[in-house]
C-alpha cells in the first residue's frame, strides 16, 4: 500500500510545511555530521594524526552527535512511520543526545582532565 506524504485534509497543491520541517531536520543533521567529519579529516592531515585519534576529540564528537541527533528526530517525526520505527529513532536520538551532552561537558573540562 502506497502512503501519501500529504496530511489528511490537506489540499494537494499546498505546501505541507510539516513534511518540509521533518525532512529538513534529517538533511540538516547529515550535513552537520558530514561537515564535522570533513573538517576533522582535513585537520588530521594537517597535524599528521591518525584518523581514529582525531575522531576521538570532543570537537568532533559534539557536532557529529548533534547532527545524528537531528537525523534521529527528523526520522522519528515522519508521519508515515510505524510505531516501532518511531521508538527506534527515538532511542537512537536519545543515545546521540547523551553522547553530545557528554562531549560538550568534555569540551568545557580543563585539558588535563579530558584524558
Amino acid at each position: 500500500m502506497v502512503r501519501s506524504h500529504l496530511r489528511p485534509g490537506a489540499a494537494p497543491h499546498m505546501i505541507d510545511w510539516y513534511f518540509v520541517f521533518t525532512h529538513s531536520l534529517w538533511i540538516l543533521g547529515l550535513s552537520i555530521a558530514l561537515a564535522a567529519f570533513s573538517y576533522h579529516d582535513w585537520l588530521r592531515k594537517e597535524l599528521n594524526r591518525p584518523l581514529r585519534q582525531q575522531l576521538r576529540e570532543p570537537s568532533f564528537r559534539l557536532p557529529s552527535n548533534v547532527g545524528f541527533l537531528l537525523v534521529g528526530l527528523g526520522f522519528m517525526l515522519l508521519e508515515n512511520s510505524r510505531w516501532w520505527e518511531r521508538v527506534t529513532w527515538f532511542l537512537l536520538a536519545c543515545s546521540f543526545g547523551w553522547s553530545a551532552w557528554t562531549a560538550g561537558r568534555a569540551m568545557k573540562a580543563p585539558k588535563d582532565r579530558r584524558q
